[in-house]
């Protein structure tokens, strides 16, 4: 997902969300909002520019959003 988004060339090159969800709260959605997903900020899913799924299906709300990537059941979507 790193890669995909390019996230280590975007440190102090503007703003991006995303919400991230996952089967565990703890340890993995916890890590992610503080550690993973920066320099990008988590946010709401209808506000977020991208929906990360982490080993866990698509919902019928984002069965239709483009699919950026899909690794080993989970998911990184365009939200916005």
């Amino acid at each position: 997902m790193r890669q995909t988004l390019k996230l280590d060339e975007k440190f102090g090159q503007g703003e991006c969300t995303i919400y991230f969800e996952a089967t565990q709260e703890w340890p993995f959605k916890v890590h992610a909002d503080t550690v993973y997903i920066k320099p990008c900020e988590p946010a709401e899913k209808s506000i977020a520019d991208y929906i990360v799924y982490y080993k866990k299906p698509l919902d019928s709300e984002t069965a239709n959003k483009p699919i950026l990537l899909e690794f080993n059941g989970s998911f990184l979507i365009q939200n916005n």
